[in-house]
């Protein structure tokens, strides 16, 4: 791995830093506490610290990171912090190495500490050349627009400009309300280099519209629930109508019997009066379920061009043979429903 910064510039800071003050006040056994931190807090906090020290002196800076980092949670010392930003530096997270530096640059002003101060713009200075950078480039005039870098937001301040960002890969994200959110990946490799992300206009949200050629979904369906009701009723109304024409045939039977018993000059006997009167009966019978017989029918023949014309009606764009072929689908149905004393005649021709 490339060295972090110069050898004599690493051992001079250092000097200044550990040897003059830092090491004493800011060893794993004199962290700067914050006020509230508990004794079992501050104790974890300075187990932790020598933990990451170790580590970093065997050369495991991503285990030593993050043992410095449970470190500085609980005890947020500036001496933590430089320690941190001393193994950041050596795992490659030149931004953050930077920060905290930068951190602990403006303690050491703040305490009136002028030769640390120095020292640590000195590191800030090595690191600076060598950090990566990061533009977001976000369309203009975009009214609710949000800036996400893999999941956390980046304020409004920080779009079009270039700003230090660790090595990796990182997920941007642009959403807004009413349009199509936006996805770029940015691979952050290297040193030096600035990496400029452009963000896509986003497109207004399309509208589902139920007057689009083709229909919907819901339209289908109720294409498919017209068609078998449409079938259903077909169906049973030439079952019944079958039926009424039994009935008209046996009442034009029982009337023609007993008018051929009345037939003889005594008369219509009292049995052959009650049997046409019963074939009367049947037959009038016979004549009411084969009209119900038809209305079903004809009711199922209406319900099955209402549905072929809505499921097989070619869109508005289609071409001339699309258009003809969808005709030949479409041609019309007969129904030709005919009555007689003994007989009824259904028949259906498309």
């Amino acid at each position: 791995m490339r060295p972090w910064c110069s050898a004599s510039l690493l051992d001079a800071a250092r000097t200044l830093l550990l040897a003059a003050a830092v090491l004493g006040a800011v060893s794993s056994h004199s962290l700067v506490a914050r006020a509230e931190a508990t004794t079992e807090e501050r104790a974890a906090a300075a187990a932790l610290f020598d933990e990451g020290r170790r580590l970093m002196k065997e050369g495991s800076y991503e285990q030593a990171c993050s043992k410095l980092e449970d470190s500085f949670r609980l005890v947020p010392g500036v001496g933590t912090r430089f320690h941190l930003a001393e193994c950041y530096a050596h795992s490659g997270k030149l931004a953050s190495a930077w920060l905290f530096y930068r951190e602990v640059a403006a303690e050491m002003a703040r305490t009136g500490d002028t030769a640390r101060e120095n020292a640590t713009r000195e590191l800030i200075k090595a690191l600076e050349p060598r950090m990566c950078r990061l533009q977001i480039d976000v369309p203009p005039h975009v009214e609710g627009l949000t800036i996400t870098r893999n999941g956390r937001v980046v304020n409004q301040p920080l779009w079009n400009i270039a700003f230090p960002i660790d090595a990796g890969t990182h997920t941007i994200e642009a959403t807004a309300p009413g349009r199509q959110g936006r996805k770029v990946v940015a691979r952050v490799q290297g040193e030096g280099q600035t990496v400029q992300v452009r963000i896509p206009r986003l497109e207004p949200t399309p509208v589902a519209s139920t007057d689009a050629p083709g229909g919907t979904g819901q339209d289908e369906d109720t294409g498919d629930a017209l068609s078998t009701a449409g079938w259903v009723a077909f169906g049973s109304g030439l079952a019944v109508g079958v039926l009424g024409g039994v009935l008209l045939g046996v009442g034009y039977s029982k009337t023609s019997e007993a008018d051929d018993m009345c037939g003889g000059r005594q008369g219509c006997t009292p049995d052959a009066a009650e049997l046409g009167n019963d074939g009367r009966r049947i037959g009038g019978g016979g004549y009411l379920v084969t009209a119900i017989g038809g209305t079903a029918v004809l009711a199922g023949v209406v319900m099955l061009v209402v549905s072929a014309a809505q499921g097989d009606a070619p869109p508005a764009e289609a071409s001339g043979n699309e258009r003809r072929r969808a005709s030949g689908r479409l041609a019309r149905p007969r129904l030709d429903v005919g009555l007689a004393p003994a007989a009824a005649r259904i028949r259906l021709s498309w």
